[in-house]
């Protein structure tokens, strides 16, 4: 496993919650100007998973041979590693939510968010599991094109990235149709992390370092400017940021300028666990009365307390991981019989 990957994971899952921890830490008066200049772009940290999602996969399949039983193998496990915790994080979450918010949870279509199959945010029982939709999407088309083109997979990958770039310049986006799901402009994220993968002994080079930097400055910067917050122009600004990030981090681990510690590990292991519970406990930080009383404290003693209360999240997603999430999964690989293949990685916090 490529430790820097892990690097990233852990840093999306932490802007994503990030962002969604916002209006509680204005609220209890936050005055960190560097992140409350960050937070409303936490979002960012979706595409970064969507990018790495596709690296990760190429990576999974790259030297397997494409047989019925090696798709089988790899549609069974990603399957299995994105329901297998979902499910239980889901009914926390509606427990959560029932607690606090009984209005939202009396609107949650609980079949759309058991089974994954419906993006209208306001509507799931954990409302970030939209990517989680597309996230599965992908792994579908990875599998059939793997399955179908075998060594001409990569041909195929560079004409669905053509495509698509095509029809997302257009063809107007009519969000919750599916057609616009099938053709999202968040699989070019995908596509272009699996390309980038493909080529990767190619351009993971030590002079092209500088490049990838400045790209993912000037593409995120410009993401900013333009408040690129939906449809093509965010996959063109901050996904194509995320992308050439995904080349830097990449890029310093192969050419062994930088490699991420123990902790990136430890975090990027648990990223899936903060990217799924990070909502149910902004519930719990707000509806127990703890924002309030941590505003009620002070400036320093909020600031002091918004961060005790994110480390010590962090520490119980790792705990979970470790404890609950990993042997969760590897108990449901030998109950469907994929125990005797090599664990594949978990690409998201997804």
């Amino acid at each position: 496993m490529f430790r820097n990957i892990q690097l990233l994971r852990a840093w999306g899952a932490v802007l994503v919650l990030l962002h969604h921890y916002r209006l509680n830490y204005l609220a209890m008066g936050g005055a960190n100007a560097l992140l409350k200049a960050v937070m409303p772009y936490g979002f960012v940290g979706v595409d970064i998973f969507f990018a790495i999602s596709g690296f990760i996969m190429m990576h999974v399949i790259h030297g397997r041979q494409a047989d019925p039983e090696n798709v089988r193998d790899f549609l069974g496990r990603r399957f299995l590693r994105i329901y297998g915790w979902y499910l239980p994080c889901m009914a926390f979450g509606l427990a959560i939510m029932a607690s606090y918010d009984p209005g939202a949870f009396a609107d949650v279509d609980l079949l759309g968010s058991a089974t994954l199959t419906s993006v209208v945010m306001h509507r799931l029982a954990l409302p970030i599991s939209w990517s989680l939709s597309y996230e599965l999407y992908f792994y579908l088309a990875i599998a059939l094109g793997w399955f179908f083109l075998g060594r001409t997979l990569k041909a195929g990958l560079w004409a669905a990235l053509v495509l698509l770039v095509l029809w997302s310049a257009l063809v107007p986006y009519r969000e919750g149709t599916l057609l616009s799901f099938v053709t999202t402009p968040s699989i070019l994220e995908f596509l272009a992390g699996a390309l980038f993968y493909v080529y990767k002994d190619k351009l993971a080079h030590r002079p092209l370092l500088a490049l990838y930097a400045v790209a993912s400055v000037v593409l995120f910067w410009l993401g900013v400017r333009y408040q690129a917050t939906n449809e093509f122009v965010r996959i063109r600004t901050f996904g194509a940021g995320a992308f050439f990030l995904l080349c830097l981090f990449v890029t310093l681990e192969q050419t062994g300028v930088l490699r991420a510690g123990r902790l990136a590990s430890v975090l990027g292991d648990a990223s899936y666990s903060v990217y799924l519970l990070h909502l149910p406990f902004v519930s719990l930080f707000n509806g127990t009365g703890l924002r309030q009383h941590l505003a009620d404290a002070g400036p320093l003693l909020a600031e002091a307390g918004f961060w005790a209360f994110v480390l010590a999240f962090l520490a119980l997603c790792a705990g979970l991981h470790y404890c609950v999430e990993k042997p969760l999964y590897r108990g449901l690989c030998r109950l469907f019989g994929l125990e005797r293949m090599r664990a594949l990685p978990v690409a998201v916090a997804a």
